[in-house]
């Protein structure tokens, strides 16, 4: 078993997961725009897909093996415990296992509650997101990498940022 394979699999994930989040705070900004109110159905699907996306990516990072097998998390590689986050850590995955990856019938009759009862936090998601990568940076150091998650951590932001103006340009 090569931990140290499988740390780059989850820092990998981890930073997609991330560049997702920072890719749908871009967009959120955009919304009283004119482009987002001449291609508001197109401009919503794109904002609803990476946010499912990057809270089933974040749900991933705290799942735990089980049945299935041994599951590449943050668990995997330590038993950290995310207290002061837990509260929202549990509604994502309810979220994830009531809502996106599965239908749970009691909860889509009473969706609304549902979504009330779970509603998230974007400042809180990025206060997990940063939480996350301190772990993935001190894990870092612990398997004796010399990359700089740190800084990775703030060029997947920026880049995220910079390509989504890019693209959005020609639609200007």
């Amino acid at each position: 078993m090569d931990k140290v394979s499988d740390f780059k699999i989850f820092v990998e994930n981890f930073l997609f997961t991330y560049r997702q989040f920072c890719l749908n705070e871009f967009l959120h900004e955009k919304v009283d725009s004119d482009l987002y109110k001449k291609y508001i159905m197109t401009w919503n699907t794109i904002l609803l897909s990476l946010e499912t996306d990057y809270l089933m990516g974040l749900a991933k990072v705290f799942d735990r093996s089980g049945e299935t097998g041994q599951t590449i998390s943050v668990y995997y590689f330590l038993d950290h415990n995310f207290t002061a986050h837990q509260d929202l850590i549990s509604k994502i995955k309810k979220l994830r296992n009531k809502f996106f990856a599965h239908l749970d019938v009691r909860k889509m009759r009473d969706k609304e509650d549902f979504l009330k009862e779970n509603q998230l936090n974007r400042g809180e998601i990025s206060d997990l997101f940063k939480t996350i990568n301190n772990v993935v940076a001190k894990l870092g150091k612990e398997f004796n990498l010399t990359e700089d998650f740190q800084e990775i951590f703030s060029q997947t932001r920026d880049e995220a940022r910079n390509e989504g103006d890019t693209w959005l340009q020609p639609f200007r």
